[in-house]
């Protein structure tokens, strides 16, 4: 779509720029005034940025703290002036940025949620409705009618989320706002973003929760000092923000992360190490280099590698992705009471054996090298797609993601995954016998 079509738009964002003066003392603003001389420095909260929301989109903005994350969102949703640039918002906006924002604290709950659906624009005939969802939603209780100031961080996210969802945007901004609460509430307001996304409707999303922007969003912003530094697939730009801000040595002394097609993996690195060769046992390869296994098997994979230079104190992690991006299960060696040996230029290599106690459906192997001899890691070499697994189902009734090794023990018999395997092995063994 061109920059110019505007006719499936939701946030269109030019050259966006926010400065701040800065005094360094109250009386410098005055003497400013009177002196007509400069007496303040200026800082850049954002600089030059541009891009593009559509409907139905859920845009994940990730960056370290100071980046203009919440600089952003206070110029998409009008609480402060652009310095320069422009933009253009196509619907409804609701937003929450911050704990409390937008909320008067000697009010009480009620006073408050009447006043948020005056502020953006609801209907009086549907304010009595609406406060009814709302105060249903939040489990506030009676604490709906105590004064604001007197709620913890997670009561007023409660309400804050409550307010904004309810009054059915066309747009919803968050600004960190499930970074505190109960898990149970938390799982809640996520469920409510999926189905507000379901409808078509728009999110943009900020948090320092990469697992809660890989499985919510569509696509991500990266912000670097005020600056856009990348933009486009989630997976994609999560890595370049690993990658700056996860190993700030490396990216210090580094040239920027190239990357690269490697034995059919996404690389991300500096190419001090390089895959040499992947062999998988205990899975059948199919067309496009998909490898299939059925639940319960041994996946067992020879991973073998070069590296250009010494790695003083080697950390190896795999980790196992679903198709939709989250994390299920993984190891990694950074944990191990005993460090591995330091590896010398050239190559070396491991096995990784995992059973695939999982749900049925899509996955991906993915391989992180690390150095971890200095006070932080040195990310090496990160391959998103190291292998794709397709698991099938095997009678394996697994509860979520991955079966954990929990067992129910009643009566003196054990119940659990691994004795099912067991048993089902031996069933097999004498009928083949």
């Amino acid at each position: 779509m061109s920059t110019d079509d505007s006719s499936n738009l939701a946030i269109r964002v030019r050259n966006l720029s926010k400065a701040y003066r800065v005094y360094a003392r109250p009386f410098d603003r005055l003497k400013e005034m009177i002196l007509r001389r400069r007496c303040h420095a200026v800082v850049h909260a954002l600089q030059d940025v541009s891009f593009d929301v559509r409907h139905g989109e859920c845009v994940g903005v990730v960056g370290h703290n100071g980046a203009g994350k919440t600089t952003l969102l206070a110029l998409l949703t009008g609480t402060v002036a652009p310095t320069t640039g422009t933009i253009e918002v196509w619907g409804r906006v609701s937003a929450i940025l911050g704990l409390g924002v937008g909320m008067i604290p000697q009010q009480t709950g009620r006073q408050n949620i009447r006043d948020g659906l005056i502020t953006r624009g609801v209907e009086p005939e549907r304010w009595e409705e609406l406060e009814r969802e709302i105060i249903e939603f939040s489990e506030l209780g009676d604490a709906i009618d105590k004064p604001v100031q007197t709620y913890s961080s997670g009561m007023a996210m409660r309400l804050n989320f409550s307010i904004a969802h309810a009054v059915e945007p066309d747009i919803l901004i968050v600004d960190e706002a499930l970074s505190v609460g109960d898990a149970r509430f938390v799982f809640k307001c996520q469920k409510k973003m999926r189905e507000f996304l379901d409808k078509g409707r728009t999110l943009f999303f900020v948090s320092h929760n990469l697992s809660s922007v890989r499985e919510l969003c569509t696509r991500a912003l990266l912000l670097e000092q005020g600056r856009l530094t990348a933009s486009g697939d989630v997976s994609m730009v999560l890595r370049e923000y690993q990658l700056r801000y996860f190993n700030e040595r490396s990216r210090d002394r580094a040239e920027a992360p190239r990357r690269e097609e490697v034995a059919g993996a996404q690389t991300w690195g500096r190419g001090e190490v390089r895959v040499v060769s992947t062999e998988v046992h205990g899975a059948d390869q199919g067309p496009g280099g998909l490898w299939t296994i059925a639940q319960g098997r041994d996946l067992v994979v020879d991973v073998r590698l070069h590296t250009a230079q010494e790695i003083p104190t080697p950390a190896i992690g795999v980790i196992l992705t679903s198709g939709y991006g989250n994390r299920i299960t993984g190891f990694s060696t950074a944990g191990s009471h005993k460090p591995l040996d330091p590896v010398q230029p050239g190559e070396f290599a491991f096995r990784y054996r995992m059973p695939t106690f999982v749900q049925p459906g899509s996955y991906r192997l993915e391989l992180i090298i690390a150095d971890t001899s200095g006070d932080e890691p040195t990310l090496l070499g990160i391959w998103e797609e190291l292998l794709r697994l397709k698991v099938v189902w095997n009678d394996y009734r697994v509860q979520g993601y991955t079966d954990c090794g929990a067992s129910i023990e009643i009566g003196g018999t054990v119940f659990s995954m691994q004795a099912e395997r067991e048993l089902r092995n031996r069933e097999r063994a004498a009928h083949t016998a």
